[in-house]
């Protein structure tokens, strides 16, 4: 089976992007493994309005470890997908250890993934970062490593309506990403798209 890495900064939107897809691909009841911090292992089934209200909230590093789902994809036949939610990555030095054990789970899928979402968020995906930053870096692993990386610029609801991206609506390529709104669901074609692709050709 393949493994889809979904990384980015805290707060762009990683924890409900991976719910959607859950959603998407029809599972109502699907079935997770969280590998907290500190390595133990909890497992359990969610029915989905339990898990958006449990896992998702707007503080930065709710999602503390890897939590990975099961996703159904529809390439030769069904075929399963695992696919990592993960601790987002910042260059705070004033996280704390359970943050930075955190992090140290999510590099250690970075290395392992067979492709990576990297979510960014659209409202400040136009002023890209510099070459020394977070997002910079998961881009220029992904191209070290070669595998196959698609960039989300999510919360598309949010941008103004003669934003950065004039004319441009959720799902349409853009700057090397795909506009989405995680919170609404719009968008998601090409990101499912890009999983058949994965397990496809890789």
């Amino acid at each position: 089976m393949r493994e889809c890495l979904i990384v980015g900064r805290p707060n762009v939107g990683k924890t409900l992007l991976s719910l959607r897809l859950v959603e998407q691909a029809g599972e109502q009841t699907p079935f997770l493994v969280h590998e907290l911090p500190d390595g133990e292992r909890v497992q359990r089934r969610w029915r989905l309005p339990d898990a958006h209200r449990a896992l998702v909230a707007a503080a930065a590093h709710t999602t503390l470890g890897v939590q990975t789902w099961s996703l159904a994809v529809a390439t030769r036949g069904m075929r399963t997908l695992i696919l990592h939610d993960s601790t987002g990555l910042s260059d705070d030095g004033g996280v704390d250890s359970m943050v930075r054990s955190g992090m140290a789970r999510t590099l250690e899928r970075l290395v392992a993934c067979d492709a990576m979402i990297h979510v960014v968020e659209a409202q400040t995906a136009a002023g890209r970062d510099g070459p020394g930053s977070v997002d910079a870096l998961i881009r220029s692993f992904a191209r070290m490593r070669g595998i196959p990386c698609l960039e989300v610029l999510n919360k598309a609801d949010l941008l103004p309506r003669h934003g950065q991206f004039p004319g441009v609506g959720s799902g349409q390529l853009r700057e090397g990403g795909v506009l989405v709104s995680a919170l609404h669901g719009t968008g998601m074609a090409v990101i499912h798209e890009f999983l058949r692709q994965v397990d496809v050709v890789h």
